[in-house]
């Protein structure tokens, strides 16, 4: 059985993951960005929506710890946010200092188009694999960055 050839131009290419990833990351943000393009969402601020959606965090600050974005970047992104009618702010009555995030209406109704934008992102970037390698490509990164995350507290 002959060996697969490599694609022209990936011959010089390392067999160095971060090298890969870096280049998947840019190919998946320009994916994600086409999709959400009609929406006037970037990809970060799909990000910050997608976690209120989940009630995984409802403030800038919990959700730049776990999306690994700097603070400034959330709180530059809620504020835009806010300003497009998508989250209200709240002050926390016994600390001031806290903002509570929580979504508008508009959000709300926005969800599951935004849900359909990204998966059509995904779908685009993984239309090459067949179901199984899929699931084995899903796998194998879910394993890897929820081990780096326990490694990093």
């Amino acid at each position: 059985m002959p060996e697969d050839k490599p694609e022209v131009g990936m011959i010089h290419r390392p067999r160095v993951l971060s090298y890969w990833v870096i280049l998947l990351e840019a190919a998946i943000l320009r994916s994600m960005k086409q999709s959400l393009k009609e929406f006037g969402i970037s990809e970060s601020q799909f990000i910050i929506l997608d976690m209120c959606f989940r009630r995984e965090a409802n403030t800038a600050g919990s959700i730049a710890k776990l999306a690994h974005y700097d603070p400034s970047v959330i709180s530059r992104q809620v504020d835009n946010l806010y300003k497009k009618g998508l989250l209200n702010r709240h002050r926390n009555k016994e600390d001031r200092r806290v903002v509570h995030l929580s979504l508008t209406d508009e959000a709300c109704i926005l969800r599951e188009e935004l849900l359909s934008a990204a998966i059509e992102a995904d779908e685009r970037i993984t239309r090459h694999l067949d179901p199984k390698e899929h699931d084995i490509l899903l796998d194998l990164v879910r394993k890897l960055v929820i081990t780096l995350e326990k490694k990093s507290k």
